[in-house]
């Protein structure tokens, strides 16, 4: 099988772009508004962001568990075999890291608590190794793969489609959303964009490298924060210290001590 290159069909995508100047005319503030607050986002559990704040890398499940498949197969059950046909189908694919378009929000909940934003202008993507899709890869819909035509068989043309360039997002997000601007403010269009409860965001993928040192802030949830505060602190004074409290709270304990370290802006947000 010839291995497609998403991201140079992502360039290539001229349904879309013959779309932009139309767009610029019948959308501009939405547009300035996209453009100014965009970023990307991953969501993370405790011990996943202790493992990244500590590493300094973002790494895929194909390399976490390069040499093991039944970890992996485990970690992502139903998605495992989904996950690995849409990969075998680009180059590169065994290297795709994912994440979603975020313009304010706490993401992707359902996969950590904990939303990780890095800016799209990072040095380390570039149209040659980061594009944009519509929707999420491996979304489903009444039980079926949105992008598959069967369990093994993408839907190759409905990708190529839905793909956008690094730069063109702004464009994306109008064509997948024009018949909602209308009804709403500006103010909800970070929800409309990502929205975990929905499951509805624009995936980023990407080779390029995500590190520690390009983090824009850290979002947490401020219920989670405070009660992540009081349970430290009552831990801490009930056992005179941390040598013997759960480990999830030592990990966490952790993960704070390595924001202060890194210096890493911290916004808490209200969700």
């Amino acid at each position: 099988m010839t291995k497609i290159d998403l991201f140079e069909s992502a360039t290539q995508n001229l349904n879309l772009y013959n779309k932009e100047e139309e767009h610029k005319i019948t959308y501009p503030s939405v547009l300035t508004f996209v453009n100014d607050k965009s970023n990307i986002s991953i969501n993370l559990n405790d011990f996943a962001l202790f493992s990244f704040l500590k590493a300094g890398e973002y790494i895929n499940i194909n390399q976490l568990y390069e040499d093991e498949k039944k970890p992996k197969e485990y970690k992502l059950k139903s998605y495992f075999k989904p996950r690995s046909v849409f990969e075998n189908h680009f180059n590169l694919g065994d290297l795709f890291k994912y994440a979603a378009l975020n313009l304010g929000t706490m993401g992707l909940s359902k996969f950590g608590k904990y939303c990780l934003v890095f800016s799209i202008n990072n040095s380390n993507f570039s149209k040659n190794n980061s594009c944009f899709l519509k929707h999420d890869s491996l979304l489903k819909q009444n039980g079926n793969f949105y992008y598959f035509k069967d369990e093994d068989t993408l839907d190759l043309d409905l990708i190529l489609s839905d793909l956008a360039a690094l730069f063109s997002f702004n464009i994306l997000v109008i064509e997948k959303h024009k018949t909602e601007l209308n009804k709403i403010k500006s103010k909800d269009l970070p929800t409309l964009i990502c929205n975990s409860k929905d499951n509805t965001y624009i995936e980023f993928i990407t080779t390029g490298m995500i590190l520690r040192d390009n983090l824009v802030s850290l979002r947490i949830n401020e219920s989670d924060y405070n009660s992540y505060l009081d349970e430290i602190v009552e831990a801490y004074s009930e056992n005179e210290g941390f040598s013997k409290i759960d480990e999830s709270l030592l990990i966490i304990n952790m993960i704070f001590d390595l924001i202060k370290e890194h210096k890493i802006n911290t916004e808490v947000l209200y969700a």
